[in-house]
């Protein structure tokens, strides 16, 4: 007895459009024409509507992202002005002090 197929709405987009899709994607938001390299589920599905003339309601884009075996990742927020150089100077050599030093105030020590 053979498996049979699992009954249900075929999808809209094929294997091969939904391989090119993820080439599209891999290049950039920036090489597709937007602001900055961030890609949204608005942005994804407005690209396949673009490339493919199929619409999809970005909760569907998320679903085809995780059949991709793509994960959800938030960039990284960093202030202009970061010194990393200064940063790891202070973690190095200032913070050991302050954490060692006995005359930070603690709730639990209290003057004698």
């Amino acid at each position: 007895m053979q498996a049979k197929p699992v009954p249900g709405r075929p999808r809209k987009l094929s294997e091969w459009e939904r391989n090119r899709l993820l080439d599209v994607l891999l290049k950039g938001a920036l090489a597709y024409g937007y602001p900055n390299e961030l890609w949204t589920l608005r942005r994804i599905a407005a690209v396949i509507h673009k490339e493919f003339g199929v619409e999809h309601h970005p909760n569907h884009v998320w679903r085809i992202l995780r059949n991709a075996d793509w994960s959800c990742q938030v960039p990284e927020r960093r202030a202009v002005q970061r010194d990393d150089k200064a940063m790891a100077h202070w973690k190095r050599y200032k913070w050991p002090q302050i954490k060692k030093s006995p005359k930070t105030w603690s709730p639990h020590r209290l003057p004698r």
